[in-house]
């Protein structure tokens, strides 16, 4: 994963920012390097949502490697399959894993029984339009931002590259959320603590008691998070005690 792109630099304008955020935003087309030709008739590729992106376009010809992923329930395994091209570039672990000297005994294949289904159809829209669309059916930032941090963790563990624009969408919801007193969950806190650290310590150095004990237990994504969080609610709400009421009572 890209060093240093979570990192909520300085001039980030997390108090006095009056961007809205909805889904109009969170799908807006972004620079793609990866997009094929579209059809001026039909929705471009990034535009389908990431669950019905493969069954509905034609991708190029070319050598492919089958991924199986679990299904929800865990009781069978979904077939992908993915350019060679796209795997190998995007990755090192893929690269290394098809190409490499000790290549595996189905040389055409790999399971990734513990990545989530969900997840995988957001990075596989990724790796061929740079960008992915959430399925219709999530619509929450919170669930949104669940399946970021996933997404996340998942390009981490399978060493995906090129991440920028992902995080610049991520970072404008998380500003979004922070600007309407919509807190971080304990289970958004604790996949991001299985994120890489990449910001430098004492960013901002004043800390909120609502959550200087879990940015203490971590110094990784989960502390910059924090520390985002709080920023933002200083200039936008005023007053931290919101802050305090919404942890207290685990949202």
């Amino acid at each position: 994963m890209d060093e240093g792109l979570f990192a909520f630099e300085e001039d980030d304008d997390y108090q006095t920012s009056n961007d809205e955020y909805g889904d109009e935003t969170e799908n807006q087309q972004w620079e793609r390097c990866n997009m094929m030709p579209a059809n001026q008739d039909e929705p471009t590729s990034s535009d389908i949502p990431a669950d019905q992106f493969l069954s509905k376009l034609d991708l190029p010809n070319g050598p492919t490697f089958k991924i199986f992923i679990s299904t929800n329930d865990d009781s069978t395994q979904q077939g992908f399959d993915i350019s060679k091209d796209l795997l190998c570039t995007h990755s090192t672990f893929f690269n290394c894993a098809f190409n490499g000297p000790f290549k595996r005994s189905h040389p055409q294949e790999m399971h990734l029984p513990e990545t989530p289904l969900s997840t995988f159809q957001l990075l596989v829209q990724f790796l061929y339009t740079n960008t992915f669309t959430f399925p219709t059916r999530i619509t929450s930032p919170h669930e949104k931002l669940t399946l970021y941090l996933l997404f996340f963790a998942t390009c981490h563990q399978l060493h995906i590259t090129g991440l920028s624009l992902i995080i610049t969408r991520f970072k404008s919801l998380v500003k979004w959320c922070s600007e309407r007193g919509q807190f971080p969950t304990r289970l958004h806190m604790e996949l991001a603590m299985d994120l890489p650290a990449v910001m430098r310590r004492g960013a901002w150095p004043s800390r909120r008691a609502w959550c200087q004990a879990l940015m203490e237990e971590s110094a990784d994504f989960a502390a910059d998070l924090f520390r985002a969080y709080t920023r933002a609610v200083r200039g936008a709400l005023g007053a931290h005690y919101h802050c305090g009421s919404a942890y207290d009572e685990g949202i």
